[in-house]
């Protein structure tokens, strides 16, 4: 939504505001501490639930990284003097995430005035100086901030969209907008802010061609000084695929629908058939109102923590993003504080090096096919079902004879293939 605010210069203000404490005391900068950060996180229209349920989840995850922030500002001043005020220590660094409307001329609306780019960058000069920073606009119409004089070596841009397209889903009903969802469910165990926006911009694209919209087309700014700088939530390697859920006090229950949305309704048959489904089950959501779940039968396993990964791994297919683990069996997840529900880190692999171990969609025990084509010469291809994790492999004397082949094989048992793999590469990508 774009609205029509006249901006408001705020640079004096950012100005007398002295610089922080940038090195140790022999004038070198100590090794960077991603859990370090002095945060402002804001929403600039108090009177969508919208923006402050994106605020509200932010905080949350920061808490979760020992992270706090200080109260949401209300007022433009305010928000600028907050930015100007942060100090981080001489390891850590700034964040800065703000969610509103944009306005015509590419600023953010903040209550009845504006945010424009010159501004923020004063606030930021001022109260992180040359630290590491991450400044996160969602926005119509954002992508000016992505450009100077905000873009500098040490800081991470990522908006919303670029200068001349809207972003898309702050109406009523809706929990989160397409890029504070996409942005939010990017953020578990992703290594770096690069990580996150390769995340966010596949996701958004997902929900922009479900909806038919014309592509809002994030942006982003990597300073040379920040090009991989790592999130908080970053989890060592080995466990990017481990099924991680902490069951909270409430047990599952069909009167109590796990949705914040408007699509209660429509999904009560489902709601129901889970409750009356046999352990072991697993069910995965988004907040709108998305809902999968599998138990044994379905799943072709009887594995607990496979039958998660394969509910995640299809919802994910849909979404684009990241999903909610909401329910193990009769259990229900651990809410945040806020009330929201936590998205768990992605588990379908889109990209990289063929692994047979993290073949989406295809239970434990049908996997002896991907082992061997990891040990098979190219031209290979390799499709596969996400519905029924039916595997299909191809080989020929091109590649795109082995996509063919492969997709003959899997086709004969399943009507939704796709090339997952050629030669020993993932393919899939986030277009599904």
């Amino acid at each position: 939504m774009i609205r029509w605010l006249a901006p408001i210069g705020l640079l004096l203000l950012a100005s007398c505001v002295q610089p922080p404490h940038e090195t140790d005391a022999a004038g070198q900068r100590p090794p960077f501490h991603a859990n370090h950060l002095q945060a402002v996180v804001a929403t600039g229209d108090e009177t969508t639930g919208t923006f402050a349920d994106a605020v509200a989840y932010l905080r949350d995850e920061l808490g979760v990284a020992g992270i706090t922030a200080p109260p949401d500002p209300r007022r433009l001043g305010d928000l600028v003097a907050d930015i100007a005020a942060l100090r981080p220590p001489p390891d850590g660094g700034c964040l800065v995430f703000l969610t509103s409307h944009g306005v015509a001329d590419g600023s953010v609306a903040v209550g009845d005035a504006s945010l424009d780019p010159q501004a923020l960058d004063h606030a930021l000069a001022a109260g992180c100086g040359s630290s590491p920073t991450v400044v996160l606009i969602s926005a119509c119409r954002s992508g000016r901030f992505a450009d100077p004089p905000v873009a500098r070596p040490n800081r991470v841009i990522l908006t919303a969209s670029r200068v001349d397209r809207d972003s898309f889903d702050c109406g009523a009903g809706a929990v989160f907008t397409f890029f504070d969802e996409c942005l939010l469910s990017a953020l578990p165990a992703a290594a770096d802010w690069e990580a996150v926006y390769e995340r966010a911009r596949g996701c958004i694209a997902v929900r922009e061609r479900h909806v038919g919209v014309l592509p809002s087309e994030p942006r982003a700014a990597f300073g040379d000084e920040v090009k991989h700088l790592p999130t908080p939530w970053a989890l060592p390697e080995a466990d990017a695929r481990a099924v991680v859920f902490n069951p909270g006090p409430n047990r599952f229950a069909v009167n109590h629908p796990p949705f914040y949305g408007a699509e209660r309704g429509p999904l009560a048959t489902q709601l129901r058939s889970y409750a009356r489904a046999r352990a072991p089950k697993a069910m995965a959501i988004l907040p709108d109102g998305l809902i999968v779940w599998m138990d044994r039968n379905q799943a072709g396993t009887s594995e607990p923590d496979e039958i998660a990964r394969l509910v995640l791994e299809r919802c994910e297919l849909i979404a684009g993003g990241a999903c909610v683990l909401y329910a193990r069996d009769d259990r229900v997840t651990s809410l945040l504080p806020s009330g929201l529900a936590p998205f768990h880190p992605p588990m379908l692999v889109r990209t990289g090096h063929f692994d047979p171990g993290a073949l989406p969609f295809v239970a434990p025990d049908r996997r002896d096919l991907a082992e061997a084509y990891a040990g098979w010469q190219a031209p290979k291809a390799l499709a596969l079902s996400p519905a029924r994790g039916v595997i299909g492999i191809g080989f020929g004397a091109s590649l795109h004879a082995a996509r063919d082949e492969a997709l003959a094989h899997c086709g004969a048992d399943a009507s939704d293939c796709l090339i997952y793999a050629e030669g020993d590469d993932v393919v899939f990508g986030w277009g599904g």
